[in-house]
């Protein structure tokens, strides 16, 4: 198994020419290793005319296919992890599929001609679709399946929903650090980056990454909580020409608002520090908010139309995420660091998709079970109690852009 930054497969007449088209585009630093017709090549200039030309871009090593981005592969009948995978299979039908949650992208253009699992290898973002989360493609029919998050048994109790809650996010992150000497985590000071922090320094060499704006609430409750953890932290204060020049790199598969080019900014930002100081893995903790009733949206929700119409709100939130928010930041932490989720694990997300959403907001109290978790697993209760708003406006990275 092929551990890559990202592959593609082009189909057909021309699968040649478009392949030397968009290689240039998705990236020019990494060592590439090319496979047409079952042949491998170094040079994509000795390509000869081909009608399969599948393009895989390592990260390091060499191996064939079946190829991986993202981390934590189980490659079984229903593959689990952070992934998006491409395989060529018995009889030459080529398979491509995309993890549960969706924190790797897999498009597929309109014509079915060319799979990739970065949307620059196509000619432009009208050209493909981004399948939905948990979708497998074969090229054998064009068929499309796609799998759905389960849920499991629900707790019964605040205290079993916290307890089991809390197991789990222990095993995710540790999974998701084991082996590597150093780690980063996307710190802001708030309770998703402090819980990961927490458990990843159980298992690894960690250091806080944080960016904001000088004078921003982030600058204060960042340091003020990392001195809580007793965990180092380095920072960046932005100023506007920070983010003019940060802005200049920014390449998104859809139409950015406000809210997207100040994320954009502030995690490539902060995944630059990342390996700036030794680490290649950064942490990041997306979907806490739509999974354990983070927004005050929510709370308006539950007080307007009842839990029922804050469960089905955050669902679409959280589906929202795979095809817009984890794209989003997987391709702006990608150019320095390879980013993890461990909200995103399929064990997490499935119990947290179980729990009661009154357990999510507790008397008005948002991701009240995820602060009772945080209690577990033993952060300090003002860390665990701290309020925290988004990252685009806590950081003030938004009144930044121009």
């Amino acid at each position: 198994m092929m551990h890559c930054s990202a592959f593609a497969v082009f189909l057909g007449e021309g699968a040649k020419d478009r392949l030397r088209k968009s290689l240039p585009r998705v990236d020019r630093h990494r060592r590439r290793v090319l496979a047409s017709d079952g042949a491998d090549f170094r040079d994509p200039v000795v390509l000869r005319e081909a009608e399969l030309v599948i393009a895989v871009l390592l990260l390091d090593g060499e191996g064939g296919l079946p190829a991986v981005h993202g981390p934590l592969f189980d490659g079984r009948e229903n593959p689990s992890g952070e992934f998006s995978f491409l395989d060529v299979e018995e009889g030459g039908s080529v398979l491509a599929g995309r993890d549960l949650l969706g924190t790797r992208p897999l498009y597929v253009s309109r014509d079915g001609k060319s799979i990739a699992s970065d949307h620059r290898f196509l000619s432009s973002p009208q050209e493909g679709r981004l399948l939905p989360p948990g979708s497998s493609y074969r090229t054998s029919g064009a068929s499309v399946r796609t799998r759905f998050l389960g849920r499991v048994h629900p707790p019964d109790s605040m205290s079993s929903a916290a307890s089991g809650l809390a197991g789990l996010l222990e095993s995710s992150v540790r999974r998701r650090v084991e082996g590597e000497r150093r780690v980063a985590v996307s710190f802001s000071g708030g309770l998703d980056s402090s819980i990961v922090a927490h458990c990843a320094a159980r298992h690894s060499d960690v250091i806080l990454c944080s960016t904001f704006s000088g004078g921003s609430r982030d600058e204060k409750q960042s340091e003020s909580i990392a001195e809580k953890l007793g965990l180092p932290m380095v920072s960046r204060a932005v100023t506007g020409d920070d983010i003019r020049r940060e802005l200049k790199a920014l390449d998104l598969p859809f139409e950015p608002t406000p809210m997207d080019r100040a994320l954009w900014c502030i995690y490539s930002t902060t995944a630059r520090l990342a390996r700036e100081n030794g680490a290649e893995t950064i942490l990041l903790g997306q979907l806490a908010d739509e999974l354990f009733g983070g927004y005050v949206k929510y709370v308006r929700a539950t007080e307007e139309g009842g839990v029922l119409a804050a469960e089905t709100m955050m669902e679409e939130d959280l589906a929202r995420c795979g095809q817009v928010g984890l794209v989003r930041d997987e391709l702006a932490c990608s150019r320095y660091a390879e980013p993890r989720f461990p909200f995103a694990d399929e064990s997490v997300a499935s119990f947290a998709l179980s729990i009661s959403p009154d357990f999510k907001i507790w008397g008005g109290t948002r991701k009240h079970v995820l602060r009772e978790s945080a209690k577990l697993l033993g952060l300090p209760e003002e860390v665990a109690e701290s309020p925290k708003k988004a990252a685009q406006y806590s950081s003030g990275i938004l009144k930044l852009l121009p």
